[in-house]
C-alpha cells in the first residue's frame, strides 16, 4: 500500500464516528487530491478500512464518492460490504447491497456472496434467503 493510502487510512481512523460527516470529505480531498479517482487507491483504502472494522467510515467513503459524481464500482462497494460483515453490521451491507441496484451497479457472485455472509454472521438468515 502506498504512502498516501496509509496516511489517509490513519488519519480516518482517528476521527470519530460523529465527526464524520463534517470532516471526512476534507479529509479525503486533502490526503487523496486528484488521485480520488485512482480506482486501485480507492480501493486500497476501502480494504483497510474493512481490515480494520471501520465499517461506518468505509460506507461514508462510498457516500463521498457519490456526492462528488464519482464511479462507485462493484468493487468498491464489495469492500463496504465486506468490512460490515466483519463487524456484524448485516442491516448496513444490506442497505449497501440494495443501494448498488438503484446506484446502477452490476452485481455479481462476490457481492452476493459477501452480503449473504454478512448475514449469516449477524445471524439473520431469513434476510440472506431473500437475496
Amino acid at each position: 500500500m502506498d504512502l498516501m493510502i496509509q496516511q489517509t487510512s490513519r488519519d480516518l481512523k482517528r476521527l470519530r464516528v460523529d465527526d464524520e460527516r463534517a470532516d471526512f470529505g476534507a479529509l479525503l480531498h486533502r490526503n487523496m487530491g486528484t488521485s480520488m479517482l485512482d480506482k486501485k487507491s480507492v480501493l486500497s483504502l476501502l480494504q483497510d478500512l474493512g481490515r480494520a472494522s471501520e465499517s461506518s467510515k468505509a460506507v461514508v467513503v462510498l457516500n463521498c464518492l457519490q456526492q462528488n459524481s464519482l464511479e462507485v464500482s462493484v468493487y468498491f462497494a464489495c469492500a463496504a460490504i465486506q468490512a460490515c460483515r466483519k463487524v456484524c453490521a448485516w442491516t448496513l451491507a444490506l442497505q449497501l447491497f440494495h443501494g448498488m441496484a438503484h446506484d446502477h451497479v452490476e452485481m455479481d457472485a462476490i457481492t452476493y456472496g459477501a452480503a449473504v455472509s454478512a448475514c449469516e454472521k449477524g445471524d439473520a438468515w431469513w434476510h440472506a434467503l431473500q437475496l
